[in-house]
């Protein structure tokens, strides 16, 4: 199946054009910031690595359908079809180390984060 590219476009604007179907994980910066603290007051015995992130993933697809629904948009949007080579389908963190050893667990969802950053658009 050849993964896609999107075009969103709306009022005649150019908003991005992006891979559709690999999947990442997206964290919210604040939970990112929470996870540094932690980190900063765990004392390790030796040297300790740590994967942060929401622990989920979205596609830009999945992601640009969440924008459209939570702020109402009705850009139109078409795909045209290519590749990236050596591209990776998924990536997602596992974040159970953390949460084990720093106490520390993403708070805020990709919905969730959006639509703040929405309503603090919307405010400006």
């Amino acid at each position: 199946m050849p993964e896609s590219r999107i075009l969103v476009t709306g009022a005649g604007e150019f908003i991005g054009s992006h891979l559709t179907e690999p999947r990442r994980d997206f964290a919210h910066v604040d939970d990112v910031a929470e996870a540094f603290i932690a980190a900063l007051r765990f004392r390790p015995s030796g040297f300790e690595a740590f994967n942060i992130g929401s622990g989920s993933s979205k596609s830009v697809c999945e992601i640009v359908s969440l924008v459209m629904r939570l702020s109402g948009g009705t850009a139109k949007v078409s795909y045209t079809y290519g590749s990236r080579r050596g591209e990776i389908s998924e990536v997602v963190a596992d974040v159970s180390k953390a949460e084990r050893l720093l106490g520390w667990a993403p708070r805020i969802t990709l919905e969730e984060g959006i639509r703040t950053l929405l309503v603090e658009e919307d405010g400006r």
